[in-house]
């Protein structure tokens, strides 16, 4: 057992306890994952507050949670589910047959992440709804104009846009009609609980972040955020997006286990040894992209697969056929193929 760790006994058939307990035996990983503006202390107190709020978080698997803590962690994001920066949601993991933690960010957490790429001078988002007055035009003089009011004469949600100045001094801006943030919604594991339950125009306003964010230069931390949020409404697992040295791995055994026992199986995974391989040919740049394409994943599990290869946010039509090889990998590895 690592020494930088705290071992804190928790008090018997007290779930929340137990979960503190675990918390703060895991601050030392957690302190390794965060930037130097927060301390593992906070987080765990933060975490804490969003297991009291959402006590369904009791009933899942207390690796995952903490996994799901560190997450957060590396992004800088606290997980408080209140500030709109990150959030703990409780899902059915249907594979393993039983409930987990997934972090999703907030929409204010995309903000922070995007400003800290010094990339971009201002961003922001909003919902129009329909008595207010609002312009749209695209085009050579694309042109937006939204007049808001107050919640008691502006009726039902019409849509929502993001929009922001990068350095260079471009603006760039993004429309989504109230339709499509449905279908996006009702497309999301999470649709029934969490955020959007609980902060909707939040939701609505993140959904359009997350639209723009693929036309603009931010940071690899950014682009993780995004495919943990797109994985988190799709309900799949957002551990491959995150460094192996700091990841927690989630074990085969049930959800009730004692503290000890949950804490015993974090443990660092083994290095890989090398492999002997033949050089790729760009000549087969084409081609791997159709064997990528052919496992049918969505957009935000290739991006979750290359971040995890590559260690860049490199766009997918810049890879050379080398990278591209190495997601191919990445992608097998993750559907458990060779």
């Amino acid at each position: 057992m690592s020494s930088n760790l705290q071992v804190v006994k928790p008090q018997a058939n007290n779930p929340t306890n137990n979960i503190r307990a675990l918390l703060e035996k895991s601050k030392g990983q957690i302190a390794m994952a965060l930037p130097k503006h927060l301390n593992a202390d906070r987080i765990v107190r933060v975490a804490m507050t969003s297991v009291q709020r959402t006590p369904e978080l009791l009933k899942c698997d207390p690796i995952s949670l903490v996994a799901a803590v560190i997450q957060s962690s590396q992004l800088g994001l606290e997980p408080d589910g209140i500030l709109g920066h990150a959030y703990l949601i409780p899902f059915n993991n249907t594979k393993k047959g039983r409930m987990e933690v997934q972090f999703m960010p907030g929409y204010k957490g995309l903000i922070d992440l995007a400003r800290r790429s010094g990339q971009v001078v201002s961003i922001g988002a909003h919902v129009v709804f329909e008595n207010e007055p609002f312009k749209l035009i695209y085009g050579y003089d694309e042109k937006l104009d939204h007049e808001p009011l107050p919640p008691s004469k502006r009726g039902a949600r019409k849509g929502v846009y993001a929009a922001a100045r990068l350095k260079d001094g471009s603006v760039h801006f993004e429309w989504l009609w109230a339709e499509e943030v449905e279908d996006i919604k009702n497309q999301s594991k999470a649709r029934n609980f969490g955020p959007w339950k609980t902060h909707e125009d939040e939701m609505w306003r993140k959904t359009a972040i997350r639209r723009l964010a693929k036309y603009l230069p931010l940071s690899v931390e950014f682009a993780k955020a995004a495919a943990a949020d797109e994985l988190a409404d799709a309900g799949v697992s957002t551990a491959e997006l995150f460094d192996d040295d700091l990841a927690i791995e989630v074990p085969a055994a049930p959800a009730k286990q004692t503290i000890d026992e949950a804490f015993d199986a974090i443990q660092a995974p083994p290095a890989e040894e090398p492999a002997t391989k033949q050089p790729v040919q760009q000549s087969d740049l084409f081609a791997i992209q159709d064997l990528i394409d052919g496992h049918q994943l969505k957009p935000g599990q290739v991006i979750a697969c290359a971040l995890k290869a590559l260690k860049t946010n490199k766009p997918r039509d810049l890879w050379t056929a080398e990278e591209a090889a190495k997601v191919l990998e990445e992608i097998k590895k993750n559907k458990g193929e060779k």
